[in-house]
């Protein structure tokens, strides 16, 4: 009744911190909020789920929590060095069509995009930046 899904949610989280917190040990406590938030996840967008469970202290000691942020900052890494990788080649070498940025996209490995970006201050070509080892 007048209450957004978000509201809501945050409500049931503040309890079940409280909970948590005052009822359950310290490690069982960390891996129950962590559930939380990744079943928070599925009804809400992960900004709102990280909103709603914004400042709770025992998920930043969760080994789950941890490795969904380096992930994501693995994700940012990828992204910035194939736009690096976009920027230097398109000053270089003309447009990329949506064939090379197809390719790029494809391209998941962090060491890898560095070698590319490397490569693309020389290349003579788009082929010769996505043929990088």
């Amino acid at each position: 009744q007048g209450v957004t899904t978000e509201d809501g949610l945050a409500v049931v989280a503040q309890r079940l911190v409280e909970r948590l917190t005052s009822e359950a040990e310290p490690a069982r406590a960390t891996k129950l909020l962590t559930s939380a938030l990744l079943l928070t996840g599925l009804r809400v967008d992960r900004h709102a789920a990280l909103n709603i469970l914004r400042g709770v202290y025992m998920l930043e000691e969760s080994d789950t929590y941890l490795m969904i942020l380096e992930q994501g900052e693995e994700r940012g890494k990828e992204h910035t060095r194939r736009g690096d990788i976009l920027v230097v080649g398109e000053e270089r070498l003309g447009g990329a069509d949506q064939s090379v940025r197809d390719q790029l996209d494809g391209v998941a490995d962090i060491e890898r995009l560095k070698r590319m970006l490397s490569n693309a201050v020389t290349a003579a070509n788009w082929q010769e930046i996505l043929d990088t080892p």
